[in-house]
């Protein structure tokens, strides 16, 4: 099972950070300036949005998942919109997403209103936009299939904070559930049946929005996904002209459920995502997202060798540092963190600058004795561990090349902090 929700986690984050660069471009418009998209790659100067970002970081969608389970950790799990609320505008301040353009078009009304004291119903009932739906897929790792109605109720509680409209609570529970079958059943049909079945129930629970059909076009997705299976360009330009890439959960929602249904596997989902067009972040997060629910047969290494496996050309294996990389020297150190309860996640969040600057400090002494023995790393990273969280320790799981270490290691760290709270 933890396996399982990290799948999740690390899906979600992968296909966020894949679909960073051209975030918000036309189709076109990505094609004439990347071509195609083969790795991570950092935010591009004229884009408005991705050019606060390096390669491998990713956005809001993964953000904000994460800072609402850190509010479910304080609530025992027991939604309260008021202390999401309150997390997501700290994250919001603490990135400057509001001044940075980071917030999605009605997150950011509606958190506006939420910290003037003003209620933001009126304007979140009337939302259609994805806030919602990017956001959600850890919560589909809460609930079996069978727990339909449980799903979409809990979803609608958790996004209540900037969506409470009929499209936006159905195509969040319709990514939870997709979520939640994927790890159930491993079984991409089952997949759809599922995310397919919560539709009706979950729009009932909104206010009433003037939107097209989401299971309409998932349905037309999948039939696409059926027509052109051995044809990705087509299947693309498809998806993008007939079902939509852009903001509105009526386009997103089935765009993501079309592409994850079509590979039913995190790295091909992701670049995919990535060369769609359109909102290339939040689609990629929710598709790659519910990809990575069933991967229980990998380790966390394995989950993680698609990161490996783009960043380089040579080839890898576990404890094997990799050079001659297409990028030049470069390094990048994956771990795997074990808490086992809240006090070390506490320790860990207290002494996070003491813990980056040890991280800053292993790459420079690797940059300047790259021939020192690796179990020399290995130690450094054992007493790193045991001083910040109390005994936790670090799983070394692979060694190869990338300039951005430290953002690797620390938004994968916090992704892994959570799991144990779940």
């Amino acid at each position: 099972m933890k396996n399982h929700i990290l799948g999740t986690l690390y899906g979600m984050a992968i296909g966020d950070a894949m679909g960073m660069p051209p975030e918000l471009w036309s189709r076109k418009r990505c094609l004439e300036y990347y071509g195609k998209i083969t790795d991570f790659l950092d935010g591009c100067p004229e884009n408005i949005i991705s050019y606060q970002y390096k390669a491998g970081q990713f956005t809001d969608d993964t953000s904000q998942a994460l800072t609402i389970l850190d509010s479910l950790i304080e609530t025992d799990f027991i939604p309260n919109s008021q202390n999401i609320a309150t997390h997501i505008l700290e994250w919001a301040e603490k990135e400057h997403a509001f001044k940075n353009n980071i917030l999605g078009p009605t997150s950011k009304v509606a958190l506006k209103l939420f910290q003037e004291g003003k209620s933001a119903k009126e304007f979140s009932d009337e939302s259609v936009s994805n806030g919602a739906a990017m956001r959600i897929a850890p919560i589909g790792t809460l609930f079996s299939t069978t727990q339909k109605e449980e799903l979409c109720r809990y979803v609608a509680a958790v996004s209540s904070v900037t969506h409470t409209s009929d499209i936006t609570l159905a195509g969040a529970s319709m990514i939870a559930m997709a979520v939640a079958s994927a790890l159930e059943y491993h079984d991409r049909e089952k997949m759809i049946e599922d995310a397919l079945s919560v539709e009706e129930y979950a729009m009932n629970l909104g206010a009433s929005t003037p939107s097209p059909s989401l299971g309409a076009r998932t349905k037309l997705g999948i039939l696409l996904a059926q027509t052109y299976a051995n044809d990705e360009t087509a299947f693309l330009e498809n998806i993008y002209n007939v079902i939509g890439a852009g903001v509105n959960t009526s386009e997103s929602v089935p765009a993501a459920l079309a592409i994850a249904y079509y590979s039913f596997d995190v790295r091909k989902c992701a670049l995919l995502c990535a060369n769609l067009g359109g909102d290339t972040d939040t689609i990629g997060a929710m598709a790659a997202a519910i990809c990575g629910a069933p991967l229980m047969k990998y380790t966390f290494s394995g989950i993680i060798l698609f990161l490996l496996l783009s960043q380089t050309n040579s080839k890898t294996c576990p404890n094997i540092l990799c050079k001659n990389s297409t990028s030049g020297s470069r390094l990048l150190l994956l771990t795997s963190f074990r808490f086992s309860h809240c006090r070390r996640l506490l320790l860990f969040r207290k002494y996070h600058k003491l813990f980056s600057f040890l991280l800053t400090l292993l790459i420079r002494l690797w940059q300047r004795h790259p021939s020192h023995n690796i179990i020399c790393i290995f130690i450094l990273l054992k007493i790193t561990s045991n001083i910040i969280t109390e005994g936790c320790y670090f799983n070394i799981s692979m060694f190869c090349c990338n300039q951005h270490l430290l953002f690797v290691i620390w938004q994968f760290t916090i992704i892994h902090k959570l799991i144990f709270f779940i």
